[in-house]
């Protein structure tokens, strides 16, 4: 059994798309971590075979979300394999079970992403990632051949793994959002990162404000993993601010919105404060 982790927070839509998805299949149990409360009025969904609404008492962003998802399944399911998924991801249940196989042949203490398709909601311009190296505090996407292969990261928006092996707290909840699962290979450094080619997920990109407020996590993570990482170097800093600061003004440029910008500076502002 495979227990499929889902952060909601105010994409209800997209979430009830995940488990419409996952209906029949009785080898998956779905648990929805949300954090808007978004649910608590849907008797229906609550009354779903084999899906489960939890909701904390705050929002807990993707790091606490996914935590208190672990948390719960590894309390109540213990299932042997764990999914964790971004609402806005779309994946089969087929491709699913398909990781779930390729993972039992991988070593221990091993986490599995698969394929990235970045789309559009029109579908246009897709872009295919499939393998994802580390380079400071820049995280790269490479489109290789092979079927399976060993990385340095594992893809947050959607992994795989086993309960047993993750702990209670998979990621820093002072992060938040952003750099979760790069904090966790700094940290973790005994787990392996794998992707596999053989399986795809489609995700939607982020609407403007998601990409600014990712903009703020970015810069006060950064820094947050700088103090926190000695593999972390003051010149990775930088240079991630310099990409941001570069982005933000692009996006005043071209689109006329101050928000990036505004949202870079908050970042700043809140790492000088601490």
């Amino acid at each position: 059994m495979i227990v499929l982790i889902i952060i909601n927070f105010h994409s209800k839509s997209q979430t009830l798309n995940c488990i419409k998805e996952m209906k029949g299949f009785d080898n998956i149990y779905t648990v929805v971590v949300d954090n808007s409360n978004d649910f608590s009025n849907d008797a229906d969904i609550c009354r779903k075979k084999n899906v489960k609404i939890i909701t904390p008492n705050r929002n807990l962003g993707y790091s606490g979300g996914s935590n208190y998802g672990i948390d719960y399944s590894k309390k109540y399911l213990g299932y042997e394999y764990f999914l964790i998924m971004n609402p806005d991801v779309l994946i089969k249940k087929q491709a699913i079970i398909k990781m779930q196989k390729i993972l039992e042949i991988l070593p221990m203490k091993s986490l599995l992403s698969c394929a990235t398709i970045y789309a559009s909601e029109n579908c246009n311009n897709r872009q295919k990632y499939n393998c994802l190296k580390v380079y400071g505090l820049r995280t790269k996407f490479i489109d290789v051949k092979q079927s399976l292969l060993r990385t340095d990261i594992f893809n947050g928006c959607l992994f795989m793994g086993r309960l047993s092996e993750v702990p209670t707290k998979i990621f820093d909840e002072k992060l938040f959002m952003y750099f979760e699962e790069l904090d966790f290979c700094l940290s973790n450094t005994d787990f392996n990162c794998y992707f596999t080619n053989d399986v795809q997920c489609i995700r939607s990109n982020n609407p403007a404000e998601r990409n600014s407020l990712a903009v703020y996590y970015t810069v006060k993570n950064a820094i947050f993993l700088y103090k926190k990482h000695s593999q972390v170097s003051v010149l990775h800093c930088i240079e991630l601010m310099m990409i941001l600061l570069m982005r933000s003004l692009k996006y005043l440029i071209v689109m006329g919105n101050l928000k990036m910008l505004k949202e870079f500076f908050r970042g700043l502002r809140t790492w000088f404060r601490n």
